[in-house]
């Protein structure tokens, strides 16, 4: 069906909950009936999401949506892992490509609450949405929970709002609303950023600020020093796991593919950067001693292969390394060189 966020511009969240375990159910269904029918319906659930993330226009929706997709990406690296018969790796293969720039995109959810937070400093009364407030704020704390984020997440990107009267008076309004529609532009353009590092609003209320007078003839800067920064860096941090699932999942075809002589590390350089890390931007990390490839995740360490902090696959039969040929009966050979552990 046709897709759009109907939420955009209101403080409502859909029954989230519902929305995603309808999503597994239909998956677990399928696969139940026989891993052909299993297939046929993760060929439409996953495009059918990607969809969902793309044009989401408010952040709940654009986290289930990357849940759901994450979700899909886990099982076609599963299904990758039992060596699947070539039809059926070439199915998976089809579904296993990195998200595009669409739907890494947070422009409409920046937009979002740009939109709600400018609405709040108007004092303008705000639409509600399909759901009483209560009810929307337990679809949004349930739908943290299930991702792993803070139970404030949401509250924590919303717009601040300093007390300050002065910011409502006429005269320094505009540069109020000014400062803010320049901190989303900012943070727009920052977000794709590896690693992720976001700019303040502290920072942006001062940009042209030019000599040391201008702090006093502008209070709005000062004001906007102690206003709580908005933090995107959770929810965008998630979005960009569920791509590294993604390009883990390519990488494993990939791999399945490529000439048994050479390196792992040499096959995961030369995949391309659309199958590096989304978090650093450089190849995925190989471990041959646990026969894991990974991105570094969320907190940008790299953990081996740690299935709590870095974003793994296991790979059953990893290709051999190359060895260095040592002729026999030679004096003062030495012995071929360990496997390197690191991409």
């Amino acid at each position: 069906m046709p897709f759009d966020d109907e939420g955009y511009g209101h403080t409502g969240s859909p029954r989230l909950a519902e929305l995603y375990l309808a999503h597994r159910a239909y998956l677990a269904a399928g696969f139940i009936q026989s891993q052909a029918k299993g297939l046929d319906r993760l060929a439409t659930d996953l495009p059918s999401w990607r969809v969902v993330l793309a044009h989401a226009k408010t952040p709940a929706l654009k986290l289930v949506a990357s849940a759901a997709i994450n979700d899909d990406a886990r099982l076609i690296s599963a299904l990758l892992s039992r060596q699947p018969d070539a039809a059926t790796a070439k199915r998976l293969d089809d579904l296993a490509q990195p998200l595009n720039d669409e739907e890494r995109s947070l422009r409409w959810p920046l937009q979002h609450e740009l939109v709600t937070g400018l609405n709040r400093f108007k004092s303008t009364a705000l639409t509600q949405g399909p759901a009483p407030r209560q009810q929307s704020e337990d679809h949004e704390r349930w739908l943290t929970a299930m991702t792993g984020l803070n139970a404030d997440t949401f509250e924590r990107i919303e717009l601040p709002l300093p007390a300050n009267p002065v910011l409502r008076a006429m005269a320094k309004k505009q540069r109020t609303l000014n400062i803010y529609a320049a901190y989303y532009d900012d943070l727009l353009k920052a977000s794709g950023s590896a690693p992720i590092k976001l700019p303040t609003l502290h920072d942006t209320s001062r940009h042209g600020t030019r000599t040391m007078l201008d702090p006093l003839l502008n209070p709005v800067d000062n004001v906007f020093i102690s206003v709580p920064e908005p933090a995107w860096a959770p929810l965008l941090g998630y979005l960009r796991e569920t791509d590294a699932r993604l390009r883990l999942a390519g990488l494993q075809v990939i791999l399945r593919n490529a000439p048994r002589q050479q390196a792992m590390a040499v096959t995961i350089g030369k995949a391309g950067p659309e199958f590096y890390d989304p978090f650093t931007g450089i190849p995925m990390v190989w471990n041959a001693s646990q026969g894991t490839i990974y991105s570094v995740g969320r907190d940008g360490r790299d953990d081996g292969g740690e299935s709590s902090f870095d974003v793994s696959v296991k790979l059953d039969e990893p290709l051999p390394t190359p060895k260095v040929p040592v002729k026999p009966g030679k004096p003062g050979a030495k012995p071929a060189p360990k496997p390197a552990t690191k991409a």
